[in-house]
């Protein structure tokens, strides 16, 4: 799963400061900094803290997170069709 974090900044022109305020500091600004510099890579996150996430970007869900799939041990690229 990722975080379309770099995506949505640019789309909306916000900054991870402007995310912590508009979501009433319910996510801080480090989180936001945090999920930037990971391009939004995250191996767990709280249901809540995507709702809170949501609410003060008014978007939705399929807005912020984007299914990547994995690949297995192993396998090569040509295989996962």
């Amino acid at each position: 799963m990722r975080l379309r974090i770099p995506e949505l900044f640019k789309e909306l022109q916000i900054t991870a400061l402007d995310v912590a305020r508009l979501s009433d500091g319910r996510i801080g600004q480090s989180t936001v900094y945090r999920w930037q510099q990971l391009q939004g890579r995250v191996s767990r996150i709280d249901c809540e803290v995507i709702e809170d996430l949501c609410e003060a970007l008014g978007v939705g869900l399929a807005d912020v997170v984007e299914l990547e799939r994995r690949r297995k041990r192993g396998s090569s690229p040509a295989s996962l069709t």
